[in-house]
């Protein structure tokens, strides 16, 4: 790698490596300033589901353990993209003109997990910690996305699964995103503390 960047040897420009698999300690000496990027989705899966929150975190926090396992076998591994959403509701989600799967398998209507404004306490308190377990156990993150404007449909901000801005508004992600840090292990009672890297790791 660095014989591949020349002049830029020994900085911090990295590869990124997505959605692929780590094997060996071979290939570890062998990617020197790369990164690992996982994307996991729950929203996007050939089955639709309607689990409660608890279930729905337990999910997101079982992603913990290979993260650490990676991390300490390869270096830096992040979640390059992810969201609230556990399933596909959200207008034009899917494309333009598109029916989320989860209506049309017969799962219930897209309303309850649109309509925002319309959540109570228990939802958002639901919501947020699903939310904390995946900050918790993807430790570096990149969250999809920032803001969501308004539909010129709806007349409101549609997908609010996906709206980092909206959620730190309405409470349902958290002022300070370290605060989740142990959350599985604290909350869960699943896996570990984070992975701490050392300068090694990114190719200081």
């Amino acid at each position: 790698m660095r014989a591949l960047l020349g002049l830029l040897s020994g900085t911090a420009l990295c590869q990124v490596l997505i959605d692929c698999e780590y094997h060996n300690s071979t290939q570890a000496d062998q990617a020197n300033l790369s990164v690992l990027d996982q994307h996991p989705y729950l929203a996007f899966g050939l089955t639709q589901n309607n689990d409660p929150w608890n279930a729905q975190a337990g999910k997101a926090c079982s992603w913990g353990g290979g993260t650490n396992d990676t991390q300490k076998a390869f270096g830096v591994t992040i979640g390059g993209e992810w969201s609230l959403a556990t399933n596909n509701c959200g207008k034009w989600l899917n494309g333009v003109d598109s029916v989320p799967s989860y209506e049309s398998s017969g799962q219930g209507s897209c309303k309850q997990h649109e309509e925002w404004f319309n959540w109570d306490q228990e939802y958002k308190d639901g919501l947020n910690s699903y939310c904390q377990a995946n900050m918790d156990a993807l430790q570096n993150w990149f969250f999809w996305t920032w803001k969501i404007g308004n539909s010129t449909e709806l007349g409101y901000p549609p997908s609010p699964f996906w709206h980092y801005q909206l959620g730190l508004k309405e409470g349902w992600i958290p002022a300070d995103p370290r605060s989740a840090g142990g959350y599985c292990g604290r909350v869960m009672n699943i896996g570990g503390a984070q992975v701490r890297l050392n300068f090694f790791h990114i190719g200081a």
